[in-house]
């Protein structure tokens, strides 16, 4: 029985972790809305959700609040991965001019895996497996000055 009751708190004490960091994104769900709202007027919500793999229905609860006023689905870290993956939206969108450097670590890391198209990701996977060294070459295109 003891070991029931510590799974019964591990998952208890996991979901308020999850919640904790799900709390985090909150900041920027006004704008996520606003721009699926943007292409729901523009009838293009369905096609959006085909394309990144959602079902429409998802879309669709994230704008649409129940009777007691509550969106009826959370704008995720999923979901924000599905955006930026699909191009539904970009990174500095969802910002709207805030900076990284004043998020979490952890929403740091979140977004800035985001910002790279997948052809940049592609390109440094590919020099890092030719033994390229990625970071001495952008320190020397970013900051020629530096050179030593």
């Amino acid at each position: 029985m003891p070991f029931v009751d510590a799974m019964k708190h591990k998952a208890n004490t996991d979901n308020m972790v999850d919640e904790e960091q799900f709390d985090v994104y909150e900041q920027f769900t006004p704008k996520v809305r606003k721009i699926l709202r943007e292409y729901r007027k523009h009838r293009k919500l369905s096609a959006i959700a085909n394309n990144i793999g959602i079902n429409p229905v998802r879309l669709a609860e994230m704008i649409n609040k129940d009777r007691r006023g509550q969106y009826k689905r959370k704008v995720t870290p999923y979901y924000l991965s599905k955006f930026f993956d699909g191009r539904v939206m970009t990174v500095e969108q969802v910002l709207d001019g805030r900076s990284l450097e004043d998020l979490p670590n952890r929403v740091q890391l979140f977004f800035e895996r985001h910002i790279l198209p997948r052809k940049t990701i592609r390109l440094v996977i590919e020099a890092q497996r030719r033994g390229i060294d990625i970071d001495r070459v952008l320190e020397l295109i970013l900051y020629p000055e530096n050179e030593g």
